[in-house]
């Protein structure tokens, strides 16, 4: 055997080695403990989540819920919710505005709100809620979910196809909200 063909197979083993590591060992999209790196990176999420771990540590609808951790979060960005709201007060516009989140163009970013709403099957308007991070190069969405029980930091894309799925990709139920001083 050359050289060139030498290469050729061991460049080609590498990458067939690399694909199947991927098909046998995918990358996570979804993490049940929170990474230590991702309070310190944003550090208004830290009181929101030690209050989540101090109420018990798992989700309880409407003591311990995913829009309980976006207000707790949203208070210590500076302008307090008026009273524990739903998603569906965080779903509003002008509700945002009153607590310092414009509605959000252009690119997602970590910081930003993602809120979202839907009928369930009992024809009932149900929602969620999450915050943006950055974690391992990446969006990230930090939120405390029924589904796991608890906080979770999942992918984007992943949380992004559930909100997309649950509402039936009708844009006016999902918003994203920014901070109004994180373009300053």
């Amino acid at each position: 055997m050359n050289r060139t063909a030498a290469i050729t197979a061991v460049l080609g083993l590498a990458v067939a080695g690399g694909v199947l590591y991927r098909v046998f060992n995918p990358p996570a999209t979804l993490l049940k403990t929170v990474p230590a790196d991702v309070l310190k990176k944003q550090p208004e999420l830290e009181p929101a989540y030690r209050n989540y771990v101090k109420n018990g540590g798992e989700y309880i609808w409407g003591a311990n819920d995913c829009s309980i951790f976006v207000s707790d979060y949203i208070n210590q960005c500076g302008n307090p919710c008026p009273f524990r709201p739903t998603t569906k007060e965080l779903i509003d516009p002008a509700f945002m505005a009153k607590v310092g989140f414009t509605s959000a163009s252009g690119q997602i970013r970590p910081g930003d709100v993602i809120v979202f709403r839907y009928l369930n099957a009992d024809r009932q308007w149900r929602g969620h809620t999450g915050v943006v991070v950055w974690y391992d190069g990446a969006n990230w969405v930090m939120h405390n979910t029924e589904r796991y029980q608890g906080m979770v930091v999942e992918t984007l894309d992943r949380f992004w196809a559930r909100a997309d799925a649950a509402t039936k990709g009708n844009p006016d139920l999902r918003k994203v909200f920014r901070r109004r001083d994180a373009n300053l």
